[in-house]
């Protein structure tokens, strides 16, 4: 306990002013810690909307094909056929 017996001796302003400056400290970490914190979030929220663009153009066999192009019209037909059977 010796080691800690020259903090009692310390000046109760002084104590202030440093409590008050490591507070300080302590919120600004915890602000930049927010910042952070929502960078990656944002990041990854966009990383995985490439991984899942690329995905999506990587499993298209028809380079030039939309997905709409397989959708059935009212004739029963898709768009691909028709246009097909338009030629």
């Amino acid at each position: 306990m010796d080691r800690y017996a020259e903090l009692t001796a310390v000046d109760a302003a002084v104590f202030e002013k440093v409590w008050k400056v490591a507070v300080e400290i302590r919120e600004t970490e915890r602000h930049f810690n927010q910042l952070q914190h929502g960078y990656r979030a944002l990041a990854s929220t966009w990383l995985l909307g490439t991984f899942a663009g690329v995905g999506f153009i990587a499993s298209d066999t028809t380079p030039h094909q939309s997905p709409a192009s397989h959708v059935r019209h009212r004739t029963g037909r898709s768009r691909r056929h028709r246009a097909a059977m338009d030629r």
